[in-house]
């Protein structure tokens, strides 16, 4: 695999407002295994971001509703890549992160045995608690724009519609990381929240997978980091 490269420039924001639901339901996790591996995997791909890194964080942590969290952890993701630590954050147990951002005055999320997943709005919220702004994209073209200007994004997809081998075996609304642009490959960054444990790192998707990953779903779209 080429490697990321080194200094990917961002700034942080939100103020998109969208309410369909982003993250993936707990009632269609069914199938999921409960006990999970907590955070492992290949972190070491991680690249710079004028001091802070990529860390891919794995929703399947066996905190309760951990499969419909795919929208806190990418939260958490876009946190640590702009240098700012969450609440609780630990990198070696994330739970105690995960779980604060779901919280009042950051999400503002139900009960986790009661969430069914979580909206863009509300991610909007928990970035936002962090001081971070954003701005909604309507379609992929734009989210790739900012990934190719290294901004970070937060994308509306499909569970497996990428190369790589995520934890259920649906196909679900999900969210990921759109977190850069490799301009010597051509490539695009992403992290995604649904990664085995075996192959959590930074993945590379094409314009073209990306594209279809979001046009799979009917609310196409994302959250960008400004300031």
């Amino acid at each position: 695999m080429p490697s990321i490269p080194r200094r990917l420039m961002l700034t942080g924001s939100l103020a998109g407002v969208l309410t369909a639901t982003a993250g993936c339901s707990l009632l269609e996790q069914r199938s999921a295994k409960d006990e999970t591996p907590k955070n492992s995997g290949d972190t070491t791909a991680s690249s710079s971001h004028g001091g802070a890194e990529l860390v891919p964080v794995r929703q399947g942590q066996g905190q309760p509703g951990q499969w419909a969290d795919c929208g806190p952890v990418c939260v958490l993701m876009v946190l640590l890549a702009l240098g700012k630590t969450p609440e609780g954050w630990n990198p070696d147990d994330p739970v105690p992160a995960i779980m604060a951002i779901q919280g009042a005055g950051r999400m503002d999320l139900p009960r986790p045995e009661a969430m069914e997943g979580s909206t863009l709005t509300q991610m909007a919220a928990g970035l936002g608690s962090y001081q971070v702004r954003t701005r909604r994209v309507l379609d992929a073209e734009a989210a790739l724009k900012a990934a190719r200007e290294q901004r970070m994004a937060v994308i509306n997809v499909m569970t497996h519609q990428f190369s790589w081998p995520q934890d259920l075996p649906d196909k679900v609304p999900h969210v990921v990381v759109l977190a850069g642009h490799d301009e010597a490959t051509d490539e695009y960054l992403i992290m995604d929240p649904m990664s085995r444990a075996e192959d959590n790192s930074v993945h590379r998707a094409s314009a073209d997978e990306i594209t279809a990953a979001m046009t799979s779903r009917s609310d196409v779209g994302g959250l960008v980091a400004e300031s």
